[in-house]
């Protein structure tokens, strides 16, 4: 414990150092697909690395709430105030939407799209399906993966975008 802490007391020592030269920004992604004993220990270790640093120390987690929410349960019991335990650790919430798919992303699926005799016709599709159904991009793309291997285990040649639909609906869960 005492080599723990005076490690801890060095990396913060150091970071008051920089943060005096330039603005730090740390990025924690991905803590949310986390083992709930992990993500929960990180957090903790974050919050006593980070208590009383410069406000010129920023710490940016992307972070699925619904998730960390449930790693918190796990840990605690579902008794817990899960927002009240996570406000200790995150100053604020900015939550991104799904949004609409930018042009590029038929150029990115190209590949899958030229599968089709109307390549723009199918594209159009995907872009109405993904605003009806709130595909995130994460989500798209495994979705576009798997629609790629269903399409060319059972098609050859092009095909209607009608029959995207039918990839679209099997492939996909939320539907």
């Amino acid at each position: 414990m005492f080599a723990f802490k005076k490690t801890l007391d060095e990396t913060r020592e150091k970071l008051k150092r920089m943060s005096e030269i330039k603005t730090v920004v740390i990025v924690v992604d991905e803590l949310d697909r986390c083992m709930p004993e992990y993500a929960v220990k990180v957090l903790e270790r974050l919050h006593h690395l980070f208590e009383g640093i410069p406000p010129n120390t920023i710490v940016i987690m992307a972070v699925d709430s619904k998730q960390l929410e449930n790693s918190v349960k796990k840990i605690f019991g579902n008794a817990v105030d899960t927002g009240r335990y996570l406000r200790k650790f995150i100053s604020f919430n900015l939550e991104l939407g799904v949004g609409e798919l930018q042009s590029k992303y038929v150029e990115r699926y190209n590949y899958y799209f030229e599968k089709f005799e109307e390549r723009d016709a199918a594209a159009e599709e995907l872009q109405t399906l993904v605003t009806l159904c709130q595909i995130d991009i994460r989500n798209l793309n495994k979705l576009i993966e798997k629609l790629d291997i269903i399409h060319t285990l059972a098609f050859k040649g092009k095909m209607s975008e009608s029959v995207l639909w039918f990839e679209l609906m099997w492939g996909n869960d939320k539907i």
